[in-house]
């Protein structure tokens, strides 16, 4: 589970660079508050790698490498912006080192906690019958 937080928190930071990239490219300045713009930016961010690794799909096979390299240059293509550059900085100052700690603690804690060994004891009780 561990794994999984770090690997989504890169995703994150990686889809939102390129959702924003996006958004600067078509000038939505429509957003009146910050974390709207955000969201909006993240979700795009998705969507455009997705669509982006849909159509390399159908020249090349998918693997990790080239998810890597298709990531890298829709990030690359969207930091050519000086406005993504503002806005990362914007975002930067908002996430401060103790609320990172924060939110990367409790992302640990639940990654911990949900990596136990899972027992279904009601599921045998429910089929008691049936197994009798």
């Amino acid at each position: 589970m561990i794994y999984f937080a770090l690997v989504w928190n890169i995703l994150i930071v990686i889809c939102w660079v390129i959702g924003t990239g996006l958004l600067v490219r078509l000038d939505a300045h429509c957003f009146h508050r910050s974390p709207d713009r955000w969201i909006i930016a993240l979700w795009s961010g998705v969507v455009l790698l997705a669509i982006t690794l849909l159509a390399v799909s159908l020249v090349l096979p998918l693997s990790p490498l080239v998810g890597t390299v298709v990531a890298i240059t829709l990030c690359g293509l969207a930091l050519t912006a000086q406005q993504v550059w503002a806005e990362l900085a914007t975002l930067r100052k908002k996430f401060s080192l103790p609320i990172l700690a924060i939110v990367v603690s409790v992302e640990l804690a639940v990654a911990a906690l949900t990596s136990h060994q899972v027992t279904w004891i009601d599921t045998g009780l429910y089929h008691y019958g049936s197994i009798q």
